[in-house]
């Protein structure tokens, strides 16, 4: 699976990617954030102990910036928490 860092030049489409790797093709999952933060630094890993990957990130929204987390609840599906 991969997740992609949206060209931060398109203040329209911001966030990031989340891309499924189905026995080597990558298919479009789902936009995180699309349209309302710039994804500073990302990083993977099993924040709640449930067993999926969940995500942190440094967004900047506006001039402001936050450590945001976003949790894995199966299948790709991620909750927003700040």
């Amino acid at each position: 699976d991969m997740i992609r860092i949206i060209d931060q030049s398109n203040s329209n489409y911001l966030g990031f990617d989340i891309w499924l790797n189905n026995s080597g093709i990558f298919t479009y999952n789902s936009n995180v954030g699309a349209g309302v933060f710039e994804t500073k630094i990302l990083k993977i890993g099993d924040l709640d102990g449930d067993g999926d990957a969940d995500i942190m990130a440094n967004v900047e929204v506006g001039s402001s910036f936050y450590l945001k987390t976003f949790l894995n609840q199966g299948a790709w599906f991620f909750d927003s928490n700040q």
